[in-house]
């Protein structure tokens, strides 16, 4: 599916975890820094937390760890393009540096904007999280944490 994914792990992992194990490996040279929190939310302490890393100027990529529940008994890494009228900010400018994307400004605007939104999402964006997810992957691989 477009603008989603994930991977199996041995073992149950919070969001913290996952989080130090990043600030501990990933290459932010040529992946960016990430953040931790909401891209929907103003709120600086929000309930729901995710990482966070930027894809283009409207989209983030949100990587969060699901525990296994009662029909699901694997824990996953997953990650999601997300909507944001700020791309992550700040981190927007890395997103550039890995996946070459249009300026979008305010395309939200009308169904005509919205269908290139979709579009941006469904190949630089989507293009973008694939690539941040083969990284983690490759990183968590090599600690032996992949099922």
């Amino acid at each position: 599916m477009k603008g989603m994914d994930s991977f199996e792990i041995n073992r149950e992992i919070t969001l913290e975890e996952l989080a130090a194990f990043m600030q501990a490996n990933w290459n932010r040279e040529e992946y960016g820094d990430f953040v931790i929190g909401d891209p929907a939310s103003s709120n600086p302490d929000p309930k729901t937390k995710y990482i966070i890393l930027p894809a283009s100027e409207s989209w983030c990529v949100i990587i969060y760890p699901k525990s296994g529940g009662l029909f699901k008994k694997k824990s996953q890494i997953k990650a999601a393009c997300t909507y944001t009228s700020a791309g992550a900010g700040k981190l927007t400018e890395h997103g550039a540096k890995i996946g070459h994307y249009e300026t979008t400004g305010e395309k939200i605007r009308d169904a005509k904007n919205a269908k290139e939104l979709n579009q941006e999402m469904n190949t630089v964006a989507d293009g973008i999280m694939r690539t941040y997810m083969d990284h983690l992957r490759e990183l968590m691989d090599r600690e032996g944490m992949l099922r």
